[in-house]
């Protein structure tokens, strides 16, 4: 693999990994900035719609119990 498609691939993990934290924190559905998409065509970019999953549906009140309280995520994944 090339530098730059490596490149590609990290910044797209570092996206994706704010985009989950940011609804985990958040407790609240978060849309990601855009992001190339790898399985796309070259140049297409999308957008992620991330929704946090919590036990019992209980996000909790701080971040520390909202991070304790997660058991997954919903993302969609959107052409643009």
């Amino acid at each position: 693999m090339d530098a730059p498609k490596q490149e590609v691939i990290a910044q797209a993990r570092r996206l994706r990994k704010a985009a989950l934290a940011e609804a985990r924190d958040l407790a609240r559905p978060y849309i990601s900035e855009p992001i190339t998409l790898i399985q796309a065509p070259e140049g297409r970019y999308g957008i992620l719609n991330v929704h946090p999953i919590y036990r019992n549906g209980v996000s909790g009140e701080t971040v520390d119990e909202r991070r304790a309280n997660l058991i997954g995520f919903v993302v969609g994944v959107f052409n643009m």
